[in-house]
């Protein structure tokens, strides 16, 4: 509690101090990097792509992740990103159009389009520890994810320009015993509710 209060105290002189400082240049690029900083300093929390399968348990040729922030508190951004890639995030875009999540029977759709300004803020936040593309990020409510975490059943159609392919988020462990991405996703809301 004491380190929250600590970090938004910080938060807010800071934000003071940047608040002088545009009032007197008026300079919109000076005021993004201070939404940047601000957004840097306040809690986030991340999870590398994870393992995604389809409902006969073989593995996808893509894997989820996600990032999320308390100053952007009422979204998630999804991290799509190519399984082959070795290195953790997946950099290279993978032609993301939308994702259609179906959560025990009822579907939500989002589409990859022009970010708002507050998903370009949080983008930019991120992107100094996620090494991916900007293409492979799309910005779903805080309240779906939440109800993929608690379904009985929850699937994915992962839309691309190339194609389409439909993963079951709501397996916990393949046939390996490895743990899919509901296992992980599960420890990611742990560290929200830690950094909240």
């Amino acid at each position: 509690m004491t380190n929250r209060l600590l970090l938004s105290l910080l938060t807010l002189a800071l934000a003071g101090c940047f608040g002088g400082h545009l009032q007197s240049s008026g300079s919109s690029e000076e005021s993004f990097a201070a939404e940047v900083e601000n957004l840097r300093l306040s809690g986030v929390a991340t999870i590398e792509p994870t393992r995604l399968y389809f409902s006969d348990y073989r593995i996808s040729k893509y894997k989820l992740g996600a990032a999320w922030s308390s100053l952007t508190s009422r979204k998630i951004s999804l991290v799509v990103a190519d399984a082959k890639e070795a290195s953790g995030y997946g950099s290279a875009a993978v032609g993301l159009a939308g994702v259609d999540i179906e959560i025990d029977g009822k579907t939500f759709s989002y589409t990859a389009s022009l970010p708002d300004h507050e998903d370009e803020i949080n983008y930019a936040a991120f992107s100094t520890t996620i090494d991916t593309a900007r293409e492979n990020f799309i910005v779903i409510p805080y309240s779906t994810y939440k109800k993929m975490l608690s379904a009985k059943d929850c699937t994915i159609r992962i839309h691309t320009k190339t194609g389409m392919e439909v993963v079951r988020f709501s397996i916990e462990h393949g046939p390996d015993d490895h743990a899919g991405a509901l296992v992980f996703f599960r420890n990611f809301d742990n560290m929200i509710e830690f950094v909240k």
